[in-house]
């Protein structure tokens, strides 16, 4: 291979926050802009999204409004900008799902007066193919008379054709004047077809015939429980379309076989969370994920599975050790029942024009990325790549602390039992921790630098902020964690378990996005995918073979300002932590992934 696995080109990006400005700014010339937005219906404007886009280069602001419609945010310069306004919610409130208005002149007093929502009208649109089929799970956009589209994955189709909310309930999307309606590949934006424009004053039904649209369409599959198999709960599996895995436009991905799972998860702690995260899963794969972002960038399956995290009555905690411990349906070995699935996932995957590998990639964040990390030490053999976020300790690889890793307090404790560390795994899963193969799994961990916590460092047990996995180890393992990780989030786990990573050599990155809370923003997701791209080219065959300079194609010569980086080393005497700044061009993934709040658990 051209590429180490041990090299991660990273995609160097100003880190977004809500309300948010893209592109590159002056504090000199910045501008405070006011206004207000009302409706003719009396709406409520509570979540809606108002843009403002300069017309001279890419630089624009969202701003999420509340109730009172009042418009308070800021831009880079004076200009002339775009206004265009959304609606995301899938309720039917007389709001527009996307609306502009003309554009206007900004100035130094930032003052751009009030703009009144015209009432939207509920318009159901049945797709259909050139036979009259209607078309299932067709990815259907909405662009306003100024250009601007809404995030591509936010509209899909019923089974019967119909454009609904992707995760909604209820067919239909309101609108309101002139709009174009297109047909938008999620994973790339610039791969489209414009349907028609229509001129919303009522409500109405409107049919139309869609070119080829194998292309924009995909597989998403669930796949019952089954026991027999191996696993007591049901999966999704997403599938591309053989003509975007064969020609995507990047040879070099086309021609990797086999090709690896991408792996994610939705995960409940109570039964009345179920039918929600499993409602998630699907909708997930249809669009607007990082899992099928990732997929998507890679030309690859990829899966999403709803599990228990934990039960009401606290019988276990992830993989812990209770969880291990369990032989008895439906909860035994959940790791097993994992894999299991991925080996289900792969024999109904045998008819595709490329191999399925039998490791997989996998992504999660806060709880998940537990669970990712989790299942990275107990198989490390099934498992090329991970990533994960939101969390700040990782469990230590190793069974005993012997004063070789840095900790932040001096631990009485000395055994490191799992999940903190991985003593007693032979007894738990009936073989010892695989270090070597661990030792070559690449590792992604990031987090942003606003999610720091604030703990109640007067107890251990107490606010212990994404410590889950160990609220029933009882005061000693307890006290061992806060020893070993200390308390704060970001400047005290983080940088622990990098360090730790560090010390035993371990294949591993670790960045902080500064401005970022307890979230996802698009910039972590477009480095997430260069990430799982270019460990997918380096950790499988391909028929061709990169060129030395393949990495340095998207090299960029600066720094991302807006985010902190924080590696092993970047030397080849501690290999493992090495990280090129790269720009990375995502076929427009970082205008479709939109931030995660803290309750997105994938």
């Amino acid at each position: 291979m051209g590429l180490s696995r041990r090299l991660f080109c990273g995609a160097s990006a100003a880190v977004v926050s809500s309300p948010f400005v893209i592109g590159k700014s002056s504090a000199q010339s910045t501008v405070t802009v006011t206004g207000q937005l009302t409706t003719q219906s009396d709406a409520d404007v509570d979540g809606v999204r108002l843009r403002l886009s300069n017309v001279e280069n890419s630089n624009r602001t969202d701003i999420t409004l509340d109730s009172g419609g009042d418009i308070s945010t800021t831009v880079s310069q004076p200009g002339t900008f775009r206004v265009t306004v959304f609606d995301y919610s899938p309720d039917f409130n007389k709001l527009p799902a996307v609306y502009s208005f003309p554009a206007v002149d900004i100035g130094e007093d930032g003052d751009i007066g009030e703009y009144t929502l015209p009432e939207a009208y509920e318009v159901n649109i049945r797709c259909f193919d050139s036979q009259g089929n209607p078309i299932e799970d067709l990815p259907v956009n909405f662009r306003a008379p100024n250009g601007t589209g809404m995030s591509p994955g936010t509209f899909t189709t019923t089974a019967d054709g119909y454009v609904k909310y992707t995760g909604g309930d209820q067919r239909g999307v309101e609108l309101a004047g002139e709009v174009d309606i297109e047909v938008q590949l999620p994973s790339n934006p610039d791969i489209s077809q414009d349907i028609r424009t229509v001129s919303v004053s009522e409500s109405k039904e409107i049919e139309v015939t869609v070119s080829d649209p194998n292309k924009y369409t995909s597989s998403v599959q669930k796949v019952a429980k089954n026991p027999d198999a191996g696993f007591h709960f049901p999966y999704y599996l997403y599938t591309p379309s053989a003509s975007q895995v064969n020609n995507s436009g990047n040879s070099t991905l086309d021609s990797i076989n086999p090709r690896p799972l991408v792996v994610g998860f939705r995960t409940w702690g109570s039964e009345s969370e179920r039918e929600e995260r499993v409602a998630d899963a699907r909708d997930d794969l249809l669009g607007g994920s990082k899992i099928r972002a990732i997929a998507d960038e890679l030309n690859t399956p990829a899966m999403i599975i709803p599990l228990p995290s934990s039960t009401e009555d606290g019988m276990f905690e992830l993989l812990n050790r209770d969880s291990l411990r369990i032989s008895a349906p439906p909860y035994e070995r959940l790791d097993l029942q994992i894999f299991s699935m991925v080996d289900d996932a792969q024999n109904r995957l045998a008819d595709q024009p490329y191999d399925i590998a039998d490791q997989v990639h996998l992504d999660g964040f806060s709880n998940n990325d537990r669970l990712c990390d989790q299942l990275a030490i107990l198989h490390p053999e099934r498992i090329n790549a991970v990533s994960g976020g939101g969390d700040g300790f990782h469990t230590v690889p190793k069974s005993e602390y012997e004063g070789k890793i840095p900790v932040q307090n001096e631990p009485e404790t000395t055994t490191l039992e799992w999940p903190v560390g991985t003593a007693g795994l032979e007894n738990l899963i009936g073989k010892e921790f695989n270090k070597e193969a661990w030792l070559d799994t690449a590792l992604y961990y990031y987090i942003g630098g606003e999610d720091q916590g604030e703990n109640d460092k007067s107890n251990p047990r107490n606010e212990y902020i994404h410590a889950k996995s160990y609220a029933f180890f009882g005061e000693t393992r307890q006290q061992l964690l806060v020893d070993i990780f200390g308390w704060d989030q970001v400047d005290e786990r983080f940088n622990t378990s990098r360090q730790i990573f560090e010390t035993v050599g371990a294949n591993a990155t670790f960045k902080i996005y500064d401005g970022v809370g307890h979230s996802v923003s698009r910039e972590m997701v477009a480095d997430i995918i260069e990430f799982h791209r270019q460990q997918m080219i380096s950790g499988f065959p391909t028929s061709e073979t990169p060129s030395s300079d393949t990495a340095e194609d998207t090299t960029s010569d600066s720094a991302d300002e807006s985010s902190t980086e924080t590696s092993g080393s970047t030397t080849d005497t501690q290999p493992g932590f090495g990280l090129v700044h790269t720009v990375t061009t995502l076929g427009g993934l970082g205008y479709l992934i939109r931030n995660w709040s803290s309750s997105q658990s994938d």
